[in-house]
C-alpha cells in the first residue's frame, strides 16, 4: 500500500506521485494507492508538503476533485485499487 500526499491529490501530480513512489521502493506497481483525506493541499514543492498561509493556516486547495484522481487510476496499469479514507 502506499498513500498518495496530500499535495498530490490532483490529477495532474498523481503520475508524478506515483512514479516516486515506486521508484524509492524499487516497486512495478502497487496493490493499494491510498487518498487519505477527502481534500488536497496547495502543492509548491516535494519538499513542502503541509504549505502553509501566511496566518499560519494550513494551505488546502480547495479545487480538489477526486473523480478526476479516481478517473487517473483507470489509466494506470501500475495500480490495482485507489481506495479514499476519511470521508466525513
Amino acid at each position: 500500500m502506499l498513500q498518495l500526499p496530500p499535495f498530490g491529490i490532483r490529477a495532474d501530480q498523481v503520475e508524478r506521485c506515483l512514479k516516486e513512489s515506486l521508484r524509492k521502493l524499487e516497486l512495478t506497481y502497487v496493490d493499494l494507492y491510498l487518498i487519505h483525506v477527502p481534500f488536497g493541499l496547495t502543492y509548491i514543492d516535494d519538499n513542502n508538503p503541509f504549505p502553509s498561509k501566511d496566518d499560519g493556516t494550513i494551505d488546502m486547495d480547495v479545487d480538489t476533485d477526486l473523480v478526476a484522481v479516481w478517473k487517473v487510476r483507470i489509466l494506470h496499469k501500475k495500480i490495482y485499487k485507489l481506495t479514499i479514507s476519511l470521508v466525513f
